[in-house]
């Protein structure tokens, strides 16, 4: 049985739709990298410094500094955006597309949808444990920069990952 969401013409069904394999691997890594992150924390917590670098300019110079409380935000913005991007995912109903959804190819589209939030969950997920690991890095002095590499790539990759998901939505007409 399938409900409707949405008014006059433009009803769109609303599916339930099981997790493919690979949805289910990408939902494990990401839970991982949240406890990679809190696990890094964790374990490095007694040897990180009071006063720590805390905002890098875009060479990854430290150009901001604070107290190392400021590590704890990275845990919180993980589980956030896990909360808000797993929760976004099961309804994809509500989701805007590049074309018309109706009862042929709304299974596609929502799953090729589901599959884009969740792509982009855990990369971003992903990139902020990188981010962690260089910032306790910088802080327990094992380098003293985070590199300019991991932004711009991390900016391809999302970006690399919406271009291939709207495309692939497009050959769901």
């Amino acid at each position: 049985m399938t409900e409707s969401f949405g008014n006059g013409s433009n009803k769109r069904p609303i599916l339930k739709i099981p997790y493919s394999n690979l949805e289910r691997i990408l939902e494990i890594i990401s839970i991982a990298s949240i406890i990679v992150v809190i696990g890094m924390l964790t374990a490095c917590w007694d040897r990180i410094p009071q006063h720590i670098a805390t905002h890098f300019g875009i060479t990854g110079e430290p150009d901001g500094w604070g107290s190392k409380n400021t590590l704890l935000i990275m845990p919180i913005i993980s589980i956030f955006f896990y909360v808000l991007l797993t929760t976004l995912s099961k309804f994809p109903h509500v989701f805007n597309y590049v074309v018309d959804i109706n009862e042929i190819n709304a299974r596609d589209q929502y799953s090729n949808a589901r599959k884009l939030m969740i792509f982009i969950k855990t990369e971003l997920l992903a990139y902020l444990s990188i981010m962690q690991y260089n910032s306790l890095a910088v802080a327990l002095g094992n380098t003293n920069n985070l590199g300019i590499v991991i932004l711009p790539l991390f900016i391809l990759t999302i970006f690399g990952t919406v271009v291939y998901f709207v495309r692939k939505s497009l050959n769901y007409k």
